[in-house]
């Protein structure tokens, strides 16, 4: 989230924009360096875990960079949204920490026991895409590949990530707007597949975090 804050107190921001790049050129240009340098720290991760610590992985290698890198990619969405709306890098940092950090750090399963938390603090942790990274760390590690719970909670991490993922642009007009090049209508001459999942991803989240709340929260027969 501090990258284009950092380049708006620094002042490279004015020098980029007067550059003939292009809206998608920037965004790779500051999301590809961290979404791999995020990977090469989960292999490492995982490397001293298993043959440091003698952590066992039962499951699938690949299905775990799979699971990062989706985790990543709302992670990245998430900073890029923060960076977007706060120009400030102390503003940029606060809501982060208030944001992202604290609730994947707390409500994501990682410290403490989501089981035993308060029914409301339960349903909120819904919300936080760390709690299903966190969970499909912890079945890929000690269990191995649940296709049934990789996927329900892949699914849930891609739901969060699909503003970032079907279209950056439009579905961030504040972005646009920080890098002075919105204009009413440029982004909204889609065809009708995307503008229909453009709109109606919030609908099919809401409705699949709620199915995954009520089946988890439902006791064992």
């Amino acid at each position: 989230p501090m990258v284009l804050p950092l380049e708006w107190d620094r002042g490279p921001m004015e020098a980029l924009l007067v550059t003939p790049v292009r809206i998608g050129e920037l965004l790779l240009g500051k999301l590809v360096p961290y979404f791999l340098l995020a990977m090469g720290g989960m292999a490492l991760s995982t490397a001293m875990a298993v043959w440091v610590f003698g952590v066992p992985l039962r499951g699938s290698f690949v299905v775990l960079s799979a699971v990062s890198a989706l985790f990543m990619l709302t992670a990245l969405g998430m900073g890029l949204l923060i960076s977007t709306v706060a120009r400030s890098q102390f503003v940029a940092g606060q809501i982060a920490i208030v944001v992202a950090f604290l609730p994947a750090f707390i409500l994501s399963g990682f410290i403490f026991d989501i089981g035993s938390m308060p029914f409301v603090v339960q349903m909120i942790t819904h919300i936080v895409p760390a709690r299903y990274f966190v969970s499909s760390l912890q079945t890929l590690f000690l269990a191995g590949t649940i296709w049934p719970v990789v996927l329900s909670n892949g699914g849930a991490v891609l739901l969060m990530a699909a503003p970032v993922l079907v279209n950056p642009a439009p579905a961030n007009p504040y972005l646009a707007a920080t890098l002075g090049e919105w204009q009413p209508g440029r982004f909204l001459n889609f065809n009708g597949l995307t503008k229909l999942v453009t709109s109606a991803w919030p609908f099919a989240a809401l409705a699949y975090l709620i199915w995954l709340a009520a089946s988890r929260g439902r006791p064992a027969e």
